[in-house]
């Protein structure tokens, strides 16, 4: 019997008895469970995507942006910190805009951390936590320096993910989390979406 066969009950399969095949295989069935499996892990990147609303539309070319500290309005000390130097890190990596000084910006993009939600999943045989679910919202403001004009205000990136206990300080570890949170925010402000 071929691998990937399997026999419906009452069947023998090496007596000369015919085999039914349940399922598909070769190089089609592969595919098929190549597809499968991605849309699985598709759906369960989506699942911990940003939500995200609304559009926005830039100026006339704008090249720089600034980006204050974000404000902190939930008890997690330290949030608005890593917040902050993972919003510039990213604007920095994606290149289209230049991040300067506040008095040199075309743009100010202003963030305040209204929820951060750690919770946690699953604990070890000694009842100590090891997996984690963050669930954090950013509230976003965008301003055209040039004309005072408000692009956007108070738009919502809302970002959850779970990640492991380990050697890794904590702020590492959430670090996927924010980032994913940049992203999402420079992917509403440069394309719309």
């Amino acid at each position: 019997m071929s691998p990937g066969v399997r026999l419906r009950s009452g069947r023998k399969g090496r007596s000369g008895m015919e085999a039914k095949r349940i399922g598909r295989s070769g190089p089609r069935g592969r595919a098929l469970a190549v597809c499968l499996g991605l849309g699985l892990g598709i759906g369960a990147f989506v699942a911990g995507c940003t939500v995200r609303t609304g559009q926005i539309v830039l100026p006339d070319h704008p090249m720089s942006i600034a980006i204050p500290l974000a404000v902190n309005k939930t008890y997690e000390y330290g949030v608005e910190e890593r917040v902050t130097d993972i919003l510039v890190q990213e604007f920095i990596r994606d290149g289209r805009l230049q991040v300067v000084p506040a008095d040199k910006a075309d743009l100010r993009l202003e963030t305040v951390i209204d929820r951060y939600r750690l919770k946690t999943v699953s604990v070890n045989e000694q009842e100590q936590a090891v997996v984690f679910n963050l669930d954090t919202r950013l509230k976003v403001t965008l301003k055209d320096r040039r004309t005072g004009k408000v692009l956007f205000q108070d738009e919502p990136f809302e970002e959850s993910g779970v990640f492991f206990l380990s050697n890794q300080p904590q702020s590492r570890r959430e670090e996927q989390i924010y980032i994913r949170l940049a992203e999402s925010i420079i992917s509403q402000l440069l394309e719309g979406w």
